[in-house]
């Protein structure tokens, strides 16, 4: 299975600056990728990791902008703070439920 890091050093330089791949660059991190999705079962891997890595940063992002905490998300669905933190960190697996109360 390919994991959110994975899928990370696929879409962003591993460098701290967060800039994209190019060039030369990006061809080898495509034909890294593609090596790893060979079969259907793992191309629909990555596409729920893929999915699961981008609602985690809308969801971030959103408390980022709004000024919300773990605890006070936590408070505002009637979960603990540690399942916040353990769905945020991937844990616990991000369900469509889940997504739906954070949202």
């Amino acid at each position: 299975m390919i994991s959110s890091w994975e899928i990370l050093r696929f879409l962003r330089h591993p460098g701290s600056d967060g800039k994209q791949v190019r060039g030369e660059a990006m061809r080898r991190e495509k034909a890294w990728f593609e090596r790893k999705l060979r079969t259907p079962r793992e191309k629909l891997l990555f596409q729920q990791e893929y999915l699961n890595l981008r609602g985690t940063e809308e969801i971030c992002r959103t408390m980022e902008e709004r000024g919300l905490s773990k605890a006070a998300v936590a408070g505002l669905i009637g979960k603990s703070k540690a399942f916040v933190t353990q769905v945020l960190s991937g844990q616990r697996n991000m369900t469509l439920r889940t997504l739906a109360e954070l949202a």
